[in-house]
């Protein structure tokens, strides 16, 4: 079992688990697939800027997380969104070892504020963000439509740095204390 940064031959499975959450489930608001290429070019882009990680089990990837901007302006600088997704099945006790890594990356960063937006519906996510220390600061009501209904959009926060006085460094800067520790 090994939680490691994302390597561009992981792209082809980090693809599948993707795709199978936009064709099967709201967790995902998109309706199509994106297109492989771009898909696979904004993967690695935001691979070099924040935290991106795979969860392998048996030389299979079987979930994928990476964080990325908050919002575009440089005032959110401070604040980042998680994105994490498994394949369906067992887990192996990799999505907590995958959340710790990105947490620890974060923080090392100076982000001081871990954002999540999660479909309402979606209770046993939000009961593992809940867990590890999220509280919820909003309720977007009926904030997308697919697979034929409206669904609300449940967004959390978890603070991991102070905020009195903020500092910053790039993913490039503390990355290289991560490699040994992450593979």
């Amino acid at each position: 079992m090994t939680v490691r940064f994302l390597k561009p031959e992981d792209l082809d499975a980090v693809y599948a688990i993707f795709c199978y959450y936009i064709e099967h489930s709201v967790a995902n608001f998109s309706w199509t697939c994106p297109d492989y290429e771009e898909f696979c070019a904004k993967q690695l882009a935001m691979a070099k800027s924040y935290p991106y990680l795979v969860a392998e089990y048996e030389g299979k990837i079987i979930g994928f997380g990476y964080a990325h901007k908050f919002l575009a302006r440089d005032a959110y600088q401070y604040d980042a969104e998680l994105t994490i997704y498994f394949a369906q099945g067992n887990h192996y006790g990799l999505t907590h070892v995958l959340y710790e890594k990105l947490e620890a990356i974060l923080k090392e960063m100076g982000i001081c504020r871990l954002i999540s937006c999660t479909t309402a519906t979606n209770q046993e996510s939000l009961a593992y963000q809940a867990k590890h220390g999220f509280e919820e600061f909003g309720l977007l009501k009926n904030a997308g439509f697919k697979h034929d209904a409206f669904h609300d959009v449940a967004w959390l926060v978890k603070v991991i740095n102070p905020t009195t006085t903020p500092w910053r460094k790039t993913f490039a800067e503390v990355r290289k204390n991560f490699e040994t520790n992450v593979d």
